[in-house]
């Protein structure tokens, strides 16, 4: 592998000034565009390539963000991890991933290790993972809770607008007896949909509360179908599209037909509420925009920006053939 040194042999100029661009800080220093481009075309050709570990302590930077995660079986995690690193590489950051398996001692042991000068700041997006988890971690650099409202982020989630959205469309279809698939309870991101349903049924006169306990699979919706089906629900809305589908899929083996006899709506529009049967009713999370805000958010903290005002994330509803009116 080529060396500063020889490309600056090559070339004919200094070491400093082939380690100056190529630390993209030419034009800074005031070096021609023309020295420049002969540099990194000289550099491509001999194939040089930088020392990360060295060019870090130096900068005193990684270029790298830690991205935690619960699971990778969800889309929905696949769908966030991809928006989220196509954000990163626009600002010239890659993603370190770790996978927790919903393990809090893993959690903490990739913490430790992201703290340890791997990563310039972290991203979170396992929903067991607490500030008082990252405070045991002695994490030192910046990290946001990815997808979770909070006025230090200057973001807020409209997660109960999209509840209510789901449950307003369910309602007019003639839907009293309302069926939730909730995430767990110590989960933090299931809080705020639970809530927003259960405002809903404080509200409704006729339709009651009915929650099961799930654990966001698929699996977890199957085993919710039955004993909703068997309270009189007509209707059922699943905290993720995973949930929904399972609950689907349950219904559809007792006999049941979808939407005819029961109309089930999923909450992320991920790829399986596309390509379930029949296609799912699900609320939409922009999570392209999410994750440029979120990305953008943590960077600016990493470099001691300050944000001002908040941003405000809506979901909507995407209706598709998993929902209809009801039947006398």
């Amino acid at each position: 592998m080529a060396t500063l040194k020889q490309i600056a042999a090559h070339v004919g100029v200094s070491v400093r000034t082939v380690s100056v661009v190529l630390n993209d800080k030419g034009k800074e220093q005031r070096i021609s565009t023309p020295v420049i481009e002969k540099i990194k075309l000289v550099a491509t050709e001999m194939g040089y390539r930088p020392n990360v570990m060295a060019r870090a302590t130096r900068l005193r930077r990684t270029s790298q963000i830690g991205v935690l995660v619960s699971e990778l079986s969800n889309p929905h995690t696949g769908a966030n991890v991809e928006a989220i690193e196509r954000n990163l590489l626009k600002h010239g950051y890659k993603l370190l991933l770790g996978l927790t398996n919903r393990s809090r001692r893993t959690a903490l042991a990739y913490l430790e290790d992201f703290g340890s000068g791997m990563v310039d700041g972290v991203l979170n997006l396992d929903p067991l993972v607490d500030d008082e988890l990252i405070a045991a971690s002695k994490l030192r650099v910046p990290y946001f809770h990815f997808l979770r409202s909070s006025p230090k982020y200057h973001f807020e989630l409209d997660f109960k607008g999209g509840v209510n959205a789901a449950l307003r469309h369910l309602s007019e279809l003639g839907h009293e007896k309302i069926g939730f698939i909730s995430g767990p309870q110590k989960d933090i991101s299931t809080h705020e949909r639970l809530s927003a349903f259960n405002s809903f049924a404080q509200r409704s006169k006729k339709g009651g509360r009915r929650v099961i306990f799930g654990d966001w699979t698929l699996e977890s919706g199957r085993k919710a179908a039955r004993p909703l089906v068997d309270a009189g629900c007509s209707a059922i809305l699943g905290a993720n599209d995973l949930m929904a589908v399972g609950a689907m899929k349950a219904a559809q083996q007792m006999g049941l037909k979808i939407p005819q006899q029961l109309s089930i709506v999923g909450f992320d529009n991920s790829l399986i509420a596309e390509i379930s049967d029949p296609p799912l009713t699900s609320v939409h999370l922009p999570m392209d925009v999410a994750a440029d805000a979120f990305v953008e958010a943590l960077l600016g903290r990493i470099k001691g920006k300050t944000r001002h005002g908040m941003t405000l994330l809506k979901p909507e509803l995407v209706i598709r053939n998993s929902t209809t009116k009801l039947r006398p």
